[in-house]
């Protein structure tokens, strides 16, 4: 029990992990609220986390869950400022899953973030350097920036954006 490790335990490795654990479960269940009071509480001791403990949680990690939360609660400044720290720490991250699952993602919804607050240039700068990368998610990328092109007035190279989905993404 989450709740017995934050009472009984000595240990800050294991703390910092209840508070991660605590957090991501809030988020599943939809209390994006309450999961960033949880996140908080982690982000102060995370440096305390024990790889022996957990190679799968960390810094970076913990900011792409506060990130979603803020997007989820439609507060796109937040989300973009804690997506930022997610891809700057997530970016040298050892473990492959996250590197390639989960680094991704934080890099894509940073770039929604940067569409949705109409700032397209940024936007396209990152759904450009996905592509580039190749990382998971470019054909989501190519197409979003196929519709900042449009968005833009460069109907033409909407047009060859959208058929380079079509294409290497049938």
């Amino acid at each position: 029990n989450l709740d017995k490790s934050l009472i009984y335990t000595p240990d800050k490795s294991i703390e910092a992990l209840a508070f991660y654990w605590k957090a991501d479960i809030a988020r599943q269940k939809g209390d994006y609220a309450g999961s960033n009071q949880w996140i908080t509480k982690f982000l102060s001791q995370a440096v305390s986390v024990s790889s022996e403990h957990s190679s799968k949680v960390s810094a970076g990690t913990a900011y792409y869950i506060q990130g979603y939360n803020n997007f989820k609660q439609k507060e796109y400044l937040p989300a973009q400022i804690t997506f930022e720290k997610a891809v700057d720490r997530l970016k040298e991250e050892k473990d492959p899953s996250i590197k390639q699952a989960v680094y991704p993602d934080a890099l894509a919804r940073l770039a929604d973030c940067y569409y949705i607050r109409k700032d397209f240039k940024e936007a396209k700068i990152i759904y450009t350097r996905i592509i580039q990368e190749n990382l998971k998610g470019a054909d989501y990328a190519t197409y979003q920036k196929a519709i900042l092109d449009g968005l833009s007035g460069n109907y033409a190279g909407k047009i060859e954006g959208l058929k380079s989905v079509q294409k290497s993404y049938p």
